[in-house]
């Protein structure tokens, strides 16, 4: 479940957490269907037709990954629906005891109130924030840090031998 909105202003965006941020989301995806597991991708994004998020239904189908990383690379900057209001839509979707792996770099008490609707509806969660600062998250969610500006300009510079 992917946040796109990386700072306050929803229409604003810091460019470097949010390829960051898609960057974490294809890998978990890739990494979870070598492991033979079912992926899906939820993020707040605007679609194309105008809806207020997109989403690509848990599979595990060889082109899987393909529209995995297809749907990534042409993600818009523009948030549609808040993310703990897309959190909240998406449980209905969600097979049972499926784990969502929640990536944001804004969490706040709205997010934490519709993950832990997800926890206690039995689905394991993992809470993967970034930014420059770490953010005080609520001791029920595991959680990871994946860094800010740093991270991302290290993943950049990254050269393949």
């Amino acid at each position: 479940a992917l946040d796109v909105q990386t700072l306050h202003r929803p229409y604003e965006y810091e460019p470097d957490y949010l390829e960051l941020a898609v960057s974490a989301t294809a890998s978990l995806a890739l990494h979870g269907l070598d492991q033979r597991y079912s992926v899906g991708i939820y993020a707040n994004a605007l679609g194309p037709a105008g809806d207020q998020w997109v989403r690509l239904r848990p599979g595990r189908h060889p082109r899987q990954a393909t529209e995995i990383l297809t749907m990534l690379a042409r993600l818009d900057w523009f948030r549609g629906r808040p993310y703990d209001d897309m959190l909240q839509r998406i449980m209905p979707l969600l097979p049972y005891g499926a784990t969502i792996a929640a990536i944001t770099a804004m969490p706040n008490d709205a997010t934490y109130r519709a993950l832990a609707a997800l926890q206690d509806a039995n689905h394991p969660i993992i809470l993967l924030t970034i930014g420059d600062r770490m953010s005080d998250v609520p001791e029920r969610f595991t959680r990871h840090h994946l860094g800010g500006h740093d991270a991302w300009h290290r993943l950049e510079a990254l050269q393949l031998a």
